[in-house]
């Protein structure tokens, strides 16, 4: 890793580019820790580390990503979210923390770390995220195993590299949101949403779906959560498995809401989506407040029934409901 000295902050665009209006001076350093290739594109247009060399224009590496994922182009950096992921040699990406050191990558990166959440010795490394060791195997031609023989589906990976992402407040929208709402329409206008204050739990969990290849929700209404009831690319299973798509009613005001099963304690699911608090997060439901009136998994997924048991509580609001 290259060193970065106290007190040099130089403003950039997303990926790193130094923003034009900048003095940039003498400095080797930039984006990441890494050293600039200024006589490639113009001074810090381009980044070198160990395992890439990448335009912080384009937020693409020129060479090929030596940690395979199925889910991400090889090209891709920082899993496409530079505010959350840092990748400091260009092998791969984590999460770090408030001292730009490294984090473990951990599945669950919100309230509490991974050995809170599953006990001490309680879980393995997939390389790409921390998982229960209650999770084993299944026959599943579309799933990532990482690592070892366990099994995560591969739209439920993809959706890992949206963690944090939300709501812009007052009239502007967060353009990723709109990328989501962009694969679902609102039935009664047979258009995509177009804006982030606009209940987009059904087109998280549709976006993630098609990002790995597979089919779109086919209902009309497929920004709505209650359209799983009527989508022929899901089938509903009878209990839950990893990765299900969840749809919960709130039992006090009647709302539902959408998102995909990672994991359960006694009578408690917990879920990872969007449009919980306003973001993508993990939540918690417990039975005395939310009613699980369905699991589904894409046509053609075969179920994980085993489900890791998370002994912690994650904050939930409300309003995580749709239309």
């Amino acid at each position: 890793m290259f060193p970065t000295p106290k007190n040099t902050a130089i403003p950039t665009y997303t990926f790193g580019s130094i923003k034009m209006s900048v003095s940039k001076g003498e400095y080797r350093y930039g984006m990441n820790t890494q050293e600039k290739d200024n006589e490639v594109y113009g001074e810090g247009n381009s980044y070198s580390a160990e395992y890439w060399q990448y335009d912080a224009r384009l937020g693409r590496r020129w060479n090929v990503d030596p940690v395979v994922k199925v889910h991400e182009s090889p090209y891709a950096t920082f899993a496409n979210n530079p505010i959350w992921f840092v990748d400091p040699s260009g092998a791969d990406w984590f999460v770090s923390n408030e001292k730009g050191s490294k984090d473990e990558p951990v599945w669950l990166p919100s309230e509490d770390n991974a050995t809170s959440v599953f006990g001490k010795n309680g879980f393995v490394n997939l390389g790409e995220n921390l998982l229960s060791t209650a999770s084993v195997s299944a026959n599943n031609n579309n799933s990532s195993s990482s690592k070892g023989n366990y099994n995560v589906p591969n739209y439920l990976i993809n959706a890992k590299g949206e963690y944090g992402q939300k709501e812009i407040k007052e009239s502007e929208h967060n353009p990723r949101i709109l990328e989501y709402h962009s694969t679902t329409t609102d039935g009664s206008t047979g258009k995509p949403c177009t804006t982030d204050e606009a209940a987009w739990c059904a087109s998280f969990v549709n976006w993630n779906v098609t990002q790995v290849g597979l089919p779109s929700n086919d209902n009309p209404y497929s920004a709505n959560a209650w359209s799983y009831r009527k989508n022929s690319n899901v089938e509903k299973i009878d209990k839950p498995a990893l990765g299900a798509i969840t749809l919960i009613k709130n039992i006090e005001t009647g709302d539902l809401h959408v998102t995909f099963l990672i994991g359960v304690n006694n009578a408690t699911v917990h879920g990872y989506g969007g449009n919980q608090k306003d973001q993508v997060k993990v939540s918690s439901y417990p039975a005395s407040k939310y009613v699980v009136t369905g699991y589904y998994m894409p046509n053609g997924v075969t179920p994980n029934y085993n489900v890791p048991t998370i002994k912690h509580n994650f904050n939930t609001n409300k309003s995580e409901s749709t239309r």
